[in-house]
């Protein structure tokens, strides 16, 4: 996994469009593997890109947690200074 938290984040964002490409009424999506999108029913390309949906906004939430803590820390070091 890349210790970019900007990489970890477009990464899932790229792997949800795809799975939102591959619900699409398309015979085949341009960025399934061939053969793959005609393998799936519609209801399994959904719950795919429900579950690329849910863990981009999993990663979401843990960036943001990250940059919470990050910001208390700042402000309990500027505290601790005066």
């Amino acid at each position: 996994m890349n210790k970019d938290p900007g990489d970890a984040w477009r990464s899932a964002a790229q792997r949800a469009t795809q799975q939102l490409r591959a619900c699409s009424a398309a015979p085949a999506p341009a960025l399934a593997p061939r053969g793959e999108a005609d393998e799936k029913t519609l209801e399994e390309r959904k719950v795919a890109a429900l579950e690329a949906i849910a863990e981009a906004a999993r990663l979401w939430t843990q960036l943001n947690k990250l940059d919470e803590e990050s910001v208390e820390e700042d402000e309990d070091g500027e505290d601790e200074g005066n």
